[in-house]
């Protein structure tokens, strides 16, 4: 069966969202073809992502929280993020925000993949290995840098006369500033995790990949090159949560993020998300979030 597309949150998406309600400084949005800047409010933050509703994303963003803390879910995991967090969050990212506190301000680019031409030797995060990292670690030093290409980019977009070439110079130099913090903190994550902990994370960037067609653990097993037994332990020490808890919490991210975002019917999502049958979706969604896929889409 051919693969549908989910509805992603785009730059046309983005700019029909921002369009309405409250108008926003004029310094505080840029939104080109490829390149777009924010630097907004708890209230212009919240209309591109409403609060528990998912959203996959189909750039490349990389941002700064400078004030305030919000509560997030990213690609499956909760995170809880405050003042002086740096986050990248890669194309195919899927992002579910919680909550996030009324003096929350951020600043931030995002951009598609093919806006920056050719970079040779790109470090993590930006070479494909992961889609999304954060650093919640970040030093005074760190921060004042990036918030300072930040806003320098973003005086650069509101001229008269925009230089592409600069500010295509300004987003390449912040996207290997973050890019080498990235892979600093790798580097010294690496040395210090465990082997469970890796294996962990492996598998849930494959649940992330496949959880539209595969259902089983036995799958993922195989792409670790390990036993279903053996992964199923390891998965519930680091995690808590059974293999199968995330691979059916992904399931139900792909369920929602299709229920609001597509205009599919409930038994094209069915087929779509590989399940024998309309009722057995029905009844594995209800189960999962108490209420029926309809009654989520209309509320």
């Amino acid at each position: 069966m051919t693969q549908k597309s989910i509805e992603e949150l785009t730059f046309e998406k983005m700019r029909e969202i921002l369009s309405g309600g409250d108008s926003m400084p004029n310094d505080a949005i840029f939104l080109g073809d490829d390149f777009a800047l924010l630097s907004g409010e708890p209230s212009h933050f919240k209309r591109l992502l409403p609060v528990d509703t998912p959203f996959r994303i189909d750039d490349i963003r990389i941002g700064l929280i400078k004030q305030g803390e919000l509560k997030n879910e990213v690609n499956l995991q909760a995170h809880h993020l405050h003042k002086n967090t740096i986050a990248f969050m890669g194309k195919g990212s899927i992002i579910e925000l919680r909550e996030a506190s009324a003096d929350l301000s951020i600043i931030g680019v995002a951009f598609q993949d093919h806006y920056l031409g050719s970079i040779n030797n790109l470090p993590v995060p930006l070479n494909g290995e992961v889609r999304d990292l954060f650093i919640e670690d970040a030093t005074d030093e760190e921060v004042i840098m990036l918030e300072q290409l930040l806003q320098t980019t973003r005086k650069l977009v509101h001229q008269p006369r925009i230089s592409k070439e600069a500010v295509g110079g300004m987003v390449k130099a912040i996207v290997h500033y973050v890019a080498g913090l990235c892979r600093e903190r790798q580097m010294g994550s690496k040395q210090a995790k465990d082997n469970d902990r890796d294996i962990f994370e492996r598998f849930i960037r494959l649940v992330n990949l496949y959880c539209r067609t595969e259902h089983q653990i036995a799958f993922y097993a195989e792409k670790l090159f390990l036993s279903p037994r053996y992964v199923s332990q390891v998965v519930k020490q680091v995690s808590g949560l059974s293999a199968k808890d995330w691979i059916d919490r992904a399931l139900i991210t792909e369920a929602k993020v299709m229920l609001k975002h597509t205009p599919m019917r409930a038994v094209q999502i069915s087929y779509e998300l590989n399940f024998p049958n309309p009722s057995f979706f029905s009844k594995f969604f209800k189960q999962h979030t108490g209420i029926t896929p309809e009654e989520y889409r209309k509320g």
